[in-house]
C-alpha cells in the first residue's frame, strides 16, 4: 500500500478517535472500532476501523449483526484501505450491508440496510 494512502487512512482513524475525547462520546475498540454518543447526547455513530480475522469473519459477523441491528453497534461502517481482510466488503454485502463501491467514484463506507 502506498505510504500516502496509509497516512490518509490512519489520519481518518485518528479523526474519529478524536471525537471520543468529548465527554459526550464513547469509543469502543475490539476487532472493530467505533464511536457513538453517550445516552441522551448527540454525535456521530460510526465503525471506523475493521480488522477481522479472515479465517473467522463469517462467524464474527454473525456475532456482531444482532448488535448492529439493535443499534448497539453503528450500522455505518467506514471501510478503508487498512480494513482487513482485503475482501471485507464482500462479506459485509453477504450479510446485508450496502454501499457505493463504484471503482471510478469510490466511497469509503457501507451501511446495513
Amino acid at each position: 500500500m502506498d505510504d500516502k494512502v496509509r497516512c490518509i487512512a490512519q489520519g481518518m482513524e485518528l479523526y474519529f478517535r478524536t471525537f471520543a475525547l468529548a465527554d459526550t462520546m464513547c469509543l469502543h475498540e475490539t476487532d472493530i472500532s467505533w464511536i457513538c454518543p453517550k445516552p441522551n447526547c448527540a454525535g456521530p455513530s460510526v465503525v471506523f476501523r475493521v480488522a477481522l480475522d479472515h479465517n473467522a469473519i463469517e462467524d464474527r459477523l454473525m456475532e456482531l449483526l444482532p448488535d448492529v441491528k439493535a443499534g448497539l453497534i453503528p450500522s455505518l461502517w467506514v471501510v478503508s484501505p487498512l480494513s482487513t481482510p482485503p475482501d471485507v466488503t464482500d462479506y459485509l454485502r453477504a450479510v446485508g450491508f450496502e454501499g457505493e463501491l463504484d471503482a471510478s467514484h469510490p466511497e469509503p463506507g457501507m451501511a446495513l440496510s
